[in-house]
């Protein structure tokens, strides 16, 4: 998780010789810009970013060691806070609410299809209507995807019924460690309802588990 890295980071010893290292993968809430700057400054172009959810466990898209390491490409800070592009033999895009494409650079919400999607809920095929259509994984996160493929995170719902954005998410996950680990100990009704507006260009609906 990033808020690790940072604490890793942070270490005196951190940096010297990394020569035995080899990959480090991070995911699991959004990191920033300049945390990942310094991370490769002291520890070498090794990090690989990975973006997926349960439904999809880890598949959707994937920042490579090559992207982290491309200083000289002049979409180099962009791709550095995106989550990379569509992992081999996945596919996703950006949709409204009602499931029309939309073009590079809008916001909405992110749908995915792969072999590695989820068949359905357990024992909830209401759910599962909800959340597969046609093929597509609804992943309930909203994003944008650039000319170039590269996915951007925006915002991520949460199962008790709201979304987080992504300040919100890093805030917390610094607070605490991995957010995802430690969702029961937070009150977050402050921080669902304190959502970036422009963020919304359409209806959230009520996600339940």
């Amino acid at each position: 998780a990033p808020t690790m890295l940072v604490r890793l980071l942070s270490h005196p010893r951190a940096g010297g010789d990394t020569v035995g290292l080899k990959t480090i993968a991070y995911g699991g809430a959004p990191m920033y810009v300049a945390d990942l700057k310094r991370g490769i400054e002291l520890l070498g172009p090794k990090f690989f970013q990975v973006y997926g959810q349960g439904e999809a466990p880890m598949t959707i898209a994937g920042l490579t060691k090559a992207m982290h390491a491309d200083t000289s490409h002049a979409d180099y800070e962009a791709r550095l806070g995106s989550t990379g592009i569509a992992r081999t033999g996945v596919a996703f895009k950006i949709v409204d609410a009602d499931g029309r494409d939309l073009a590079p650079g809008e916001i909405g919400e992110i749908v995915t299809r792969s072999d590695c999607i989820m068949q359905g809920y357990w024992h909830d095929p209401a759910a599962t209507a909800r959340a597969v259509k046609d093929g597509w994984l609804w992943t309930g996160d909203l994003g944008s995807v650039d000319a170039a493929g590269f996915l951007t995170l925006f915002t991520m719902k949460i199962v008790f019924g709201g979304i987080l954005d992504g300040d919100t998410l890093r805030i917390l996950s610094e607070a605490a460690g991995d957010l995802t680990n430690h969702l029961g100990s937070f009150s977050l009704s402050t921080a669902v309802a304190n959502v970036t507006a422009r963020y919304l260009k359409f209806e959230i609906l009520n996600f339940k588990s």
